[in-house]
């Protein structure tokens, strides 16, 4: 390349050599100055072009919302834009004509305690005495709590003096009797305040407190969760065993304090159960730890620690390709105009799959759309590696190297083509995070892991925690096997394994 000092003309060693020695030297200083100052020159487009690349990253971080990234849309700033939701039909609130009305299920009559007939005693039109039952009197239920809502049992163990041998020997306790202050159903309804409605030790002290009328220390609180912790182990390894089993699986992990450092929550969601686990880092160790013995596909946000796992196949996250073209968009130019191109085609390829799923085309019909929108797809993913910016070039061609990844829900039945049943499942322990601060120790830990796995799997199968809870400590009271957080129809289907 030809610069502007190549242009100057050139000095012959003779016509230097006649100049007066006082001219030469300065030459000399003068020609030093110009190469300081290239060089000064040099290094200062070098900064130039690091500052104009951090100023990009700042602008892009600036711009990062719950649209373009994995953030929730708690954490937007009043910058954010609004959520897309649909304009105002112009139909007035409340039910439309036609609607089909829901009311509240009366109890059953074996549910009901108290039962007051309440019969006219005369005729409102002529006044004559009236007698007789209503075969199917209205019924309107009013629910109370009773006034004192704990059954408080004190044992009373005495030490007896032997009139023989003079010896004192004290009673024991019954088998069943427990050697806690909370029986079954306080711990169960403990584990469920903290565990299901996240609230805080503190918050359950004065919950039992204000409500009950049982004082307890925060100590006591933790102390009684680790029983329960215990005592839903074994269901919660039984379901780990039975999600592990399964064909498809998908898996996420957020933030998670640890004590006084950072950890991790993972997620692997199945149709039959969903378990989690806090680890100490978000490394490919404790993704193989999550799914060890998993050989099914597994649906993921392509984060890369699970590029080591063995599995059968992986499914890239469409939700998460969209907000990697928002933030193609956002930096503007060529790669705003990629972007379009690759959301638009996106678009397309989300219309067609919801065509799948409410029947109006089939699976062959997809295969055969779909084999057409690759060739589109790695068109625009080549053309990003050619001309986009940097940070959008080593995306599109990460996508390229695992290009496969991202069509396996074409071909396999029952793979979604985003991670949305993972992300909401670990939503509740996101929320929890934020109201607890993660756990303070090992055990602690351990308990944030089962408690949220009976947590997920009992609402998958539409069943009360607090029931569960109480089945499974009274379980560990008297010896029996742990319940199954799997309902029994699944596991004598063969479904959980």
């Amino acid at each position: 390349m030809t610069t502007w000092r190549d242009r100057l003309p050139l000095v012959s060693a003779e016509e230097l050599a006649g100049l007066p020695p006082s001219v030469r030297a300065r030459l000399e200083t003068l020609e030093h100055l110009l190469d300081l100052t290239l060089a000064h020159v040099e290094e200062l487009n070098r900064l130039r072009g690091l500052l104009e690349e951090r100023v990009a990253r700042l602008e892009e971080r600036v711009g990062t919302n719950s649209s373009n990234s994995s953030k929730p849309p708690s954490s937007n700033g009043p910058s954010a834009p609004p959520a897309s939701r649909p304009g105002p039909s112009g139909r007035p609130k409340g039910g439309q004509k036609g609607h089909k009305g829901h009311r509240r299920e009366l109890l059953s009559p074996e549910k009901v305690d108290t039962v007051v007939p309440c019969k006219p005693v005369a005729c409102g039109d002529c006044g004559h005495a009236l007698a007789g039952d209503d075969p199917e009197p209205w019924r309107h239920q009013v629910i109370e709590l009773p006034e004192k809502l704990v059954h408080v049992t004190e044992f009373q163990i005495h030490a007896l003096t032997c009139a023989c041998c003079g010896s004192s020997t004290r009673g024991s306790l019954p088998p069943e009797a427990p050697t806690t202050m909370l029986g079954p159903r306080g711990q169960a309804l403990l584990g469920a305040l903290v565990g299901q409605f996240k609230m805080s030790h503190r918050d359950v002290v004065m919950f039992f407190a204000t409500v009950l009328g049982v004082t307890m220390s925060a100590g006591t609180v933790a102390r009684m969760l680790f029983r329960v912790s215990e005592a839903v182990a074994a269901s919660v390894e039984a379901a780990k065993i039975a999600a592990r089993q399964q064909a498809v699986a998908h898996a996420d992990e957020t933030s998670w304090r640890r004590g006084r450092r950072k950890g991790w929550l993972w997620v692997m969601a199945t149709a039959v159960a969903t378990f989690f686990e806090v680890a100490a880092d978000r490394g490919g160790e404790s993704a193989e730890r999550l799914v060890i013995e998993f050989k099914g596909i597994l649906v993921v946000d392509r984060w890369s620690a699970y590029d080591v796992l063995g599995v059968k196949a992986w499914q890239y996250c469409w939700a998460h390709l969209k907000r990697d073209w928002e933030k193609f968009r956002l930096r503007g130019e060529v790669d705003a105009d990629l972007a379009e191109r690759l959301a638009r085609e996106t678009d397309r390829l989300f219309d067609w799959w919801h065509w799948v799923k409410q029947g109006r085309r089939d699976r062959a019909w997809l295969q055969r759309s779909v084999a057409r929108l690759k060739c589109t797809f790695r068109r625009l993913l080549e053309e990003g590696v050619e001309t986009a910016s940097s940070k959008t070039r080593g995306t599109c061609g990460e996508l390229l190297g695992s290009f496969e990844r991202m069509w396996t829900f074409v071909d396999h039945e029952g793979v979604p083509p985003t991670n949305n049943f993972a992300e909401q499942q670990i939503r509740h322990g996101v929320i929890w995070r934020k109201t607890s601060y993660g756990s303070d120790s090992p055990r602690g830990c351990l308990f944030a892991g089962r408690i949220l796995t009976v947590v997920a799997t009992c609402r998958q199968h539409a069943r009360s925690v607090f029931s569960f809870l109480c089945d499974a400590v009274i379980s560990t009271l008297r010896g029996l096997a742990a319940p199954s957080l799997i309902p029994i129809e699944l596991l004598s289907n063969g479904v959980g394994g």
